[in-house]
């Protein structure tokens, strides 16, 4: 692999042979990364039913955002803008990741709080396709 902006070799990536991927691979075959999230009905829509199924989408993505954030890395960047003596925060956060057979283990609807909450998992040995990709 070699650094595009330099035409060098990089060298913080460190490789991994394949004894370890193989070690890996086994130990890994079984496993499974799970992550859960939620989200509020948001009566946005004169639908209910739209407003609650926009819930349930949101709890997915959540979930497998917190899934993403397991195995990869979050990019936070906070800005303050003073304007006639009142501060505004900003914080936006940045994401990038690969998930692969990802499958929903449990959507349940909090009747009471009005909220979907989803749990999903992913197999854990996908992760070594990412690290093959790189050491290759």
């Amino acid at each position: 692999m070699t650094d595009t902006a330099t035409g060098g070799k990089i060298t913080s990536t460190k490789e991994i042979d394949n004894r370890i991927i193989s070690q890996l691979r086994t130990e890994w075959e079984t496993e499974n990364l799970v992550a859960s999230g939620s989200a509020p009905v948001v009566k946005k829509y004169n639908d209910p039913v739209r407003d609650k199924e926009l819930a349930r989408r949101g709890a997915l993505l959540d979930a497998q955002r917190n899934l993403a954030a397991k195995v990869s890395t979050i990019r936070l960047t906070a800005t303050v803008i003073m304007s006639d003596l009142m501060a505004t925060d900003f914080a936006q956060s940045r994401l990038d990741a690969v998930l692969q057979d990802v499958t929903v283990l449990a959507e349940t609807f909090n009747e009471e709080a009005q909220r979907w909450d989803v749990t999903v998992q992913m197999p854990k040995v996908k992760l070594l396709k990412v690290v093959e990709e790189v050491n290759h």
